[in-house]
């Protein structure tokens, strides 16, 4: 999961802990490339699937909880 720095920072613990026992690797990078291309689709989360194709986008807490339910 690629996240702007600032939208990881702002999760609770239990949102990490979910997404750890789903062992989705969580990337917070504050390079340029990837946090313009997160305001270019308007997301502060990407869920990539292995196959590096975009599962879904989350603006919210409650939106990429969903998004880690559905693998």
């Amino acid at each position: 999961m690629l996240l702007q720095p600032h939208f990881a920072a702002s999760l609770p613990a239990e949102t990490l802990e979910h997404l750890a026992r789903r062992e989705i690797v969580v990337v917070a990078d504050d390079a340029p490339e990837p946090n313009t291309w997160l305001q270019w689709i308007d997301a502060p989360a990407v869920l990539v699937r292995p196959d590096r194709y975009v599962l879904g986008t989350a603006r919210s807490v409650q939106e990429l909880n969903s998004l880690a339910a559905a693998v």
